[in-house]
């Protein structure tokens, strides 16, 4: 009798504990959403929450900047949505809460400032676009079948305070890239791209930053591209495999203007042409030491790459030597 009874204790303490903490997190928000309120009552309390997502970004929007959260209860959201200046847009879980996003538009378009995390994202053309203002976070997030880009940046500033954090996605399918950067500062880790018909990571001249821990892999062309020209790159401890192209593709582009990039600890494998290939992909001259004074290759790991020297490590074209 004892025995049940303490048992019976336990069980009432745990449903107690998980009750509490589910509401408690719930209640660190300011503003909710639920698609399946159905009541005619909206005014974004967790009684009464908006039933589009949009409409709690615009209510968030004219909150004080610390009263900007907005959270997004499981169920399916057929919306793009423009998420404003300092708000944070916080989903119940990445496999269940879903936006579908309406035909030609940008899903999601992200100001200044702004948040998105755990929310599953399917893509009928083009996935995220980030300002050229910056400083935006994007995390546990899944971005399937863009058919053109799954994260864009548009060219902005490269000053720290700006920086774009993108950690722990999962971009797949479509037609299109993964992401597509311009000049910006990003730190962009423990990502998963894949599955893409072109680039898994596409960066064009003067960006800044980290880019550590992904996965790329079977993509439809080069793993990871990048523009030489003023980048100012750390690539360390990537795991780049199975593109049917070259894992790291470098490019002069019409100017010797040469990038400060160090790839260090990454594995290049399995890639079906060389595991970096160094390009002069639109006409001009590159110096002879152009690749070599701009990469720097340290502990990278090389094996099974269908083309190169060695075990398909890079083009000669690039001067470095095993």
């Amino acid at each position: 009798m004892k025995l049940n009874l303490r048992k019976t204790i336990l069980f009432l303490g745990l449903a107690f504990f998980v009750f509490f903490s589910s509401q408690s997190t719930a209640a660190n928000y300011d503003v909710y959403v639920n698609s399946d309120n159905n009541t005619g009552i909206e005014d974004g309390t967790q009684a009464y929450p908006f039933n589009t997502i949009q409409e709690g970004i615009d209510v968030a929007a004219n909150n004080p900047k610390d009263q900007r959260n907005v959270f997004v209860n499981n169920g399916e959201y057929e919306e793009s949505i423009v998420i404003s200046s300092g708000v944070k847009l916080f989903g119940e879980s990445q496999k269940r809460t879903i936006i579908r996003a309406i035909e030609k538009n940008w899903a999601v378009e992200m100001k200044k400032g702004s948040k998105i995390k755990k929310f599953r994202v399917y893509v009928k053309n083009k996935g995220i676009i980030i300002s050229k203002e910056g400083d935006v976070d994007i995390s546990k997030c899944t971005i399937k079948d863009a058919d053109k880009i799954g994260i864009y940046i548009k060219k902005g500033s490269t000053k720290k305070s700006k920086e774009i954090n993108i950690k722990n996605n999962k971009i797949s399918g479509g037609d299109g890239k993964g992401m597509y950067i311009k000049r910006s500062r990003v730190n962009i880790k423990d990502n998963e791209v894949y599955d893409l018909d072109e680039e898994g990571i596409d960066l064009r001249a003067g960006v800044k930053g980290k880019i550590k821990g992904n996965d790329i892999y079977n993509n439809g062309e080069t793993g990871l591209e990048f523009e030489i020209r003023k980048l100012d790159l750390k690539i360390s401890k990537n795991k780049i495999k199975n593109n049917a192209a070259s894992g790291v593709g470098a490019q002069f582009r019409k100017t010797n203007i040469y990038g400060d990039i160090l790839l260090k600890g990454n594995k290049i494998y399995k890639n079906a042409n060389y595991g970096v290939k160094c390009a002069n992909t639109v006409g001009g001259h590159p110096n002879k030491n152009y690749f070599t004074k701009s990469l720097t290759l340290e502990n990278n790991i090389f094996f099974k790459n269908s083309e190169g020297n060695g075990k398909g490590a890079f083009i000669s074209r690039c001067g470095f030597s095993l």
